[in-house]
């Protein structure tokens, strides 16, 4: 069940913030905001794959359109604000046990691929993102509280996420939401350019009644 279906709205500075399970026409605000929340190497992941003369983006649009996979629209549930897309997070159970790391993946996501695999058997935070002009509004927290409420219900021991660490908005949101560090893998960048010198992956304990 959806956190979205039970039709809860919270309040932070008078800003009205609701959620919904994301749907296909949503792919041009998802892609948009997946891109920047990962400071562009979702572009550049999404161009390796794009034959020439295709925009990058129209990859990720069609990639998130998909009903199969863990980046898919499925899986995403976005929060309105004044009946905009103001933010969205992509979130899933992981497998109990970790699957190994091919050679033949990419040099950019090996690192967070083994981040990932250390966090086998938690609900997983693929993707938080916000507008730029809705940040610090309150929207990420409802967002995380929402992923926290359907890892309870999956019955999952932690919530888990990687960030940069040259994201420091994004590390001090999730310090505050009761996050710690538990691994840290260092970034092979090729031609992204980032302030950042490690993946962090951080976990949270789910509260037991």
């Amino acid at each position: 069940m959806r956190f979205a279906a039970m039709a809860q709205t919270a309040k932070y500075n008078t800003l009205s913030i609701d959620l919904r399970p994301a749907v296909p026409d949503d792919a041009a605000d998802l892609v948009e905001l997946v891109n920047a929340s990962g400071e562009g190497l979702p572009a550049i992941f999404w161009r390796s794959m794009a034959p020439d003369g295709i925009d990058p983006f129209l990859v990720g649009r069609q990639r998130i359109c998909r009903a199969e996979g863990v980046f898919s629209y499925t899986k995403a549930e976005v929060a309105i604000v004044g009946g905009g897309v103001a933010g969205t997070i992509i979130d899933y159970a992981l497998p109990d046990l970790p699957d190994a790391v091919s050679l033949e993946t990419p040099a950019l996501i090996r690192p967070l691929n083994e981040l990932e695999n250390l966090a086998s058997g938690s609900w997983y935070i693929n993707i938080l993102a916000v507008a730029p002009e809705w940040r610090r509004r309150g929207v990420g927290r409802h967002l995380l509280r929402a992923a926290e409420y359907r890892a309870t219900v999956a019955g999952r021991r932690d919530l888990a996420i990687v960030v940069s660490d040259g994201n420091f908005p994004a590390q001090r949101l999730y310090a505050a939401m009761g996050f710690v560090e538990r691994a840290r893998r260092r970034m092979f960048k090729g031609d992204w350019q980032n302030p950042g010198q490690h993946w962090r992956l951080l976990t949270k304990p789910i509260p037991r009644d």
